[in-house]
């Protein structure tokens, strides 16, 4: 079974809240360029998919409709 949160694009206090929890997995929003909009850009995806990584999580999901911010 793969425990699972949908979390913001950055770290923050609910990011390590879910690692204390015992989440593994993250569902998150796409990247976003500096003006808001969303990026497909290989890097920015590469970027964010480390970030989770470096924190301890698997990204397994990406979504553009997230509220979640």
């Amino acid at each position: 079974m793969k425990i699972a949160d949908v979390l913001p694009l950055y770290p923050d206090r609910l990011w390590t809240l879910a690692k204390q929890v015992g989440v593994t997995h993250a569902v998150s929003r796409l990247p976003l360029h500096e003006n808001g909009e969303t990026s497909f850009e290989y890097e920015d995806l590469l970027a964010l998919k480390q970030r989770f990584e470096n924190f301890g999580f698997k990204l397994e999901v990406w979504s553009q409709y997230l509220f979640h911010q």
